[in-house]
């Protein structure tokens, strides 16, 4: 940029030899935009929102679902919750945290007929897992782990947005295959004695009167394998590329973009 100063270091992220840990979740933003999981890594990102409040709470209070908690079970504990979670995202009493409990609630409702419409039982939530893969270690954990009444594995990631993704960036998602590695690679292997995947599935409980879902057949280890070989080749740059997407017009870090007006050089 003109009038910027002398870059202060051009090494490299990480080095050659060091161990670079990468979660599930950040994947499929180092595929969109380097440039954006350059600067996330670093720390750069916003406040929790409101949004992002009642995301973590809404996992929380569906967790219960392993334990065979009803609908009004788990609405009740939401609503439990919902005068110290107003508190925190600043909204009061009045209208706007109505309407956003109501929206939350609805969201428990669609994932229990969700459940209930599968076929598939739940047996884990919020189960953690690491893979190592050279200097790579990919660790999280996966929302929800089901399996098939044939005894195949199957993961569901639960997303809060109101917006789904496109179904062929679903079937391509990287956060998605590195949870089916996990499995065939035995990550679950304490919760069942299968380790072939029947596929993955986004679920979006605030999508539509009944929710979205995005779903992932069965992957080829092997290309998720050599994706994750490429992923760390990346952030072992010393440089990032700033790639413009969907997802431009929300991101936080807009000001620093070199493809954004309000990052561009000054003229």
């Amino acid at each position: 940029w003109f009038g910027a100063q002398e870059l202060t270091t051009d090494t490299p992220l990480f080095t050659p030899d060091e161990k670079v840990r990468i979660s599930p979740s950040s994947l499929d933003t180092l595929h969109k935009c380097p440039l954006k999981w350059a600067f996330e890594y670093a720390g750069g990102r916003d406040s929790d929102s409101t949004a992002q409040i009642i995301g973590t709470t809404f996992h929380a209070v569906a967790a219960k679902l392993k334990e065979g908690a009803t609908l009004p079970e788990l609405q009740n504990d939401l609503n439990a919750l919902w005068g110290q979670l107003a508190e925190r995202m600043e909204l009061g009493t009045g209208w706007s945290a109505k309407v956003e409990l109501e929206r939350a609630l609805e969201m428990l409702e669609k994932l229990v007929n969700y459940q209930n419409k599968s076929g598939r039982k739940l047996i884990g939530v919020e189960e953690r897992f690491s893979i190592e893969l050279g200097n790579v270690t990919i660790s999280g954990t996966v929302d929800r782990l089901e399996i098939t009444s044939t005894g195949e594995l199957f993961v569901v990631d639960l997303k809060t947005s109101k917006y789904p993704i496109s179904i062929k960036d679903g079937k391509d998602h990287p956060q998605l295959k590195v949870y089916q590695l996990a499995i065939t690679e035995g990550k679950f292997a304490d919760l069942a004695s299968g380790s072939t995947s029947a596929g993955a599935e986004l679920f979006y409980p605030a999508s539509g009167k009944s929710g979205a879902s995005r779903s992932q057949p069965p992957v080829d280890t092997q290309e998720v394998r050599e994706m994750i070989s490429r992923d760390a080749q990346s952030v072992s740059a010393h440089s990032f590329l700033a790639i413009e997407n969907e997802l431009c017009d929300n991101c936080a870090l807009k000001s620093s973009c070199p493809v954004r007006p309000e990052g561009r050089s000054l003229r």
